[in-house]
C-alpha cells in the first residue's frame, strides 16, 4: 500500500471484513500522519476507498494538524475485556488490539511508518470497495492532544468515488487559560460558545455537554479577542460570523459554530502590534432580530439600509495603539453568493430543502429562492480561500495599548479602553475624536455602551467599574467590591443590572441604579478573562479564565424565588 500521501504515519489499523469464518476476508488499513489526514486502504489492491481529509485551515506540521496515533473501538457486540485485551468472536465484530502495553510498533504494509498500533475488526462484505460501507468507528490522536472520533459516513454511496469519513465527536485532553470567548446560536437561546485558549485554535463548544464541535484555524499564534455576529438574509440561518485576533497580528472572520470556514482575513499582518479587542457593528444583532421577529423580508430591508449607509463592519484595536475599521460588505455579498451556489448545488442532488428547511411562501422556499435568483454560480467565492478584508479607517487612538474596543448601538460611535488609564470616544465613518474619559487610576480593560441609554460602562485596573454620561463625559457611578483587577465588565437584564469578572477569581452581579453588589459566584480558581452573556434578557452567562475552565451560569432568579415561597408555606 503507497500511503507517502499521508507522510510519517504514525498508525496503522488492519480492518478484515467477512460474512463468516468460511467466506473470503479482505483486508483494509487505516492509516494517520502528520499530515492530518485519516485513509482506508485496501491491502490486496493498494487503493485507497475511504479518506477523512486534514482539517480545515490547519497549518502544514501544526499540533492541531499532525496525528499521533489511531485506534480501533471495539464494537457494542464485542466480548467483555479480559485482561486488559478484548476477544472478538469470530463474524460477530469482535476486536483484538494488537499492540503492546508500552505501544510498540506493528506496522501494517504501508511505508514511511512509524510508532503505529494495529487492530482488527470484522464485518460483511459484499466483494466491492465501496458498495458496502463497513461500521466502525477509529480514534485519532492529535498532536495538541485531542480525540478524533471517525467513522465512515452515512451517505458514502457513490461507487465512483472514494467512501468518507466523518468526524463524528472531538474531545479536547488539553486546554490553556481561557483569553475570550462568545455565545453562539439563535439570539435567543445560544446553543454553542467559542472558546479561545491562549493559542492558535479556537473551539467551539456544545453548551448541552461541551463537547467540541468545530475547531476553527487559521491563527499562527495565541488567540486573543473574539466577537460573534448573527447570520445575515440569504446566508444559513443557522450561521454566526466569529471575529478573532491575535498575537499573530491578523484579523480573521470565520463561520460557525458547524463548518469553522475562514472567510475573509487581513492582507498581511493587520496590525503592527497583536490584536487584542474585536468587535462587530451593532446592526448584525438588528438584522438577526427582525428576522427572528418579523421574518427574512424585514431582515433583508434593515440589509440592505445598512449596507447603503455603510454600516457593515467589524473594528479592532492592538497593542500598537491602533483602531481599525474593517468593511465586511464584500464579505456579506459573498456569502450570499456562496448560499446561492450551494443551493443550485443541492438542487442538482435533489436536496435542497436541508438548506432552507423554513422557506414556505413563495420566494423563500429553494424553488421560489432559484427563480427569483436567476443567475448561476460556477464556483463558491470562497473556493480560492479566505476574502481579503479592506480597511476603511485607521487612527492612532492612545498612549498605550488598546485593551478594549466597543460600538455603540446606533453604530455611529466607537469607544476604547487603554493601559493608557483612559477610555475615548471616536465618531464612524472617519474615527473622528468625540471625547476622553478620564478617571481611572489604571488601565482600562472592558467598555461597553449601554442598550437603551447613552452611557458608557468600563472596568479597570484599579479594582473598579464605572458608569459614565456620554452627553458631558461625567462618571455617575462607581462600583467597588472586587479586590484586584477588573477584567470584564457587562451590561444585564436590559441595563438594569452590571456582570462583572475580575483577577480576584470573582464574578459579580451590581444594580445598575444604586451601585450595590447583590451577588456574587464564585467558582474560579484564577483570573477571570472572559465573560459573554446572551438568550432571553441575557439568562446565560459564561465565564473562563486562567483555571482553563470555561463556567455556564443561568439566571436562577424565579427557582429562587420559588423555593422562598415553598419554604414560607411550610413555616
Amino acid at each position: 500500500v503507497n500511503s507517502n500521501t499521508n507522510t510519517n504515519t504514525t498508525g496503522n489499523i488492519a480492518l478484515g471484513l467477512s460474512t463468516d469464518i468460511a467466506a473470503r476476508k479482505r483486508l483494509l488499513i487505516a492509516t494517520a500522519g502528520d499530515k492530518g489526514a485519516v485513509r482506508i486502504w485496501n491491502a490486496e489492491r493498494g487503493t485507497c476507498v475511504m479518506e477523512l481529509p486534514p482539517e480545515k485551515g490547519c497549518l502544514p506540521g501544526s499540533a492541531a494538524g499532525s496525528l499521533t496515533g489511531l485506534f480501533l473501538l471495539p464494537s457494542a457486540s464485542a466480548a467483555p475485556s479480559v485482561g486488559g485485551r478484548r476477544e472478538g468472536k469470530g463474524g460477530d465484530g469482535g476486536f483484538v488490539d494488537g499492540s503492546d502495553r508500552h505501544g510498540g510498533a506493528h506496522h501494517g504494509g504501508s511505508s514511511n511508518s512509524s510508532n503505529s498500533s494495529g487492530s482488527m475488526i470484522k464485518h460483511p462484505s459484499h466483494g466491492s470497495d465501496t458498495s458496502a460501507a463497513p461500521s466502525f468507528t477509529l480514534v485519532a490522536l492529535t498532536g495538541d492532544a485531542r480525540m478524533l472520533f471517525v467513522s465512515p459516513s452515512s451517505s458514502s454511496t457513490n461507487q465512483n468515488q472514494n467512501q468518507n469519513l466523518i468526524c463524528t465527536r472531538q474531545l479536547i485532553g488539553n486546554q490553556d487559560e481561557v483569553t475570550d470567548l462568545r455565545l453562539l446560536g439563535p439570539p435567543g437561546e445560544p446553543t454553542h460558545v467559542a472558546v479561545s485558549s491562549n493559542g492558535e485554535v479556537i473551539r467551539v463548544l456544545q453548551l448541552s455537554n461541551m463537547g467540541c464541535a468545530a475547531s476553527l484555524q487559521g491563527h499562527t499564534d495565541a488567540v486573543l479577542c473574539l466577537d460573534a455576529a448573527a447570520a445575515v438574509p440569504g446566508s444559513s440561518r443557522t450561521t454566526n460570523l466569529i471575529a478573532s485576533g491575535g498575537k499573530d497580528r491578523f484579523v480573521r472572520i470565520f463561520e460557525g459554530p458547524a463548518s469553522g470556514r475562514c472567510l475573509a482575513a487581513t492582507k498581511g499582518e493587520g496590525h503592527a502590534g497583536a490584536v487584542t479587542s474585536v468587535c462587530f457593528a451593532t446592526v448584525f444583532a438588528k438584522i438577526a432580530a427582525a428576522a427572528s421577529k418579523k421574518g427574512v423580508a424585514a431582515a433583508a430591508a434593515v440589509l440592505t439600509a445598512a449596507t447603503a449607509a455603510g454600516r457593515l463592519f467589524c473594528v479592532s484595536a492592538g497593542a500598537d495603539k491602533l483602531l481599525k475599521v474593517w468593511d465586511l460588505a464584500p464579505l456579506v455579498e459573498a456569502m450570499r453568493e456562496d448560499f446561492e451556489f450551494q443551493i443550485q448545488s443541492q438542487v442538482g442532488s435533489g436536496s435542497a430543502s436541508s438548506l432552507n428547511p423554513e422557506g414556505e411562501g413563495e420566494g423563500e422556499g429553494v424553488e421560489g429562492h432559484i427563480q427569483n435568483k436567476p443567475k448561476t454560480y460556477q464556483a463558491s467565492p470562497f473556493a480560492k480561500g479566505p476574502l481579503v478584508l479592506q480597511s476603511t479607517a485607521a487612527v492612532m487612538a492612545h498612549d498605550k495599548e488598546v485593551n478594549a474596543v466597543a460600538v455603540a448601538p446606533n453604530d455611529a460611535l466607537i469607544a476604547t479602553g487603554s493601559q493608557d488609564k483612559t477610555a475615548r470616544l471616536f465618531k464612524l465613518p472617519g474615527l473622528i475624536p468625540a471625547g476622553v474619559l478620564r478617571g481611572h487610576k489604571r488601565g482600562v480593560w472592558s467598555v461597553q455602551f449601554a442598550p437603551i441609554e447613552r452611557t458608557l460602562l468600563t472596568a479597570s485596573g484599579d479594582k473598579t467599574i464605572r458608569i459614565w454620561l456620554l452627553s458631558d463625559l461625567s462618571c455617575v457611578r462607581t462600583f467597588e467590591g472586587h479586590t484586584a483587577s477588573v477584567l470584564r465588565a457587562s451590561w444585564a437584564t436590559a441595563g438594569t443590572q452590571v456582570l462583572s469578572a475580575g483577577a480576584d477569581g470573582l464574578v459579580k452581579l451590581w444594580n445598575a441604579v444604586s451601585g450595590e453588589c447583590v451577588a456574587t459566584m464564585d467558582e474560579h480558581e484564577d483570573r477571570v478573562w472572559a465573560l459573554t452573556t446572551g438568550g432571553d434578557r441575557e439568562s446565560v452567562v459564561v465565564t473562563g479564565g486562567g483555571d482553563a475552565k470555561v463556567v455556564v451560569w443561568t439566571d436562577a432568579t424565579e427557582a429562587a424565588k420559588a423555593a422562598a415561597a415553598a419554604e414560607e408555606e411550610e413555616l
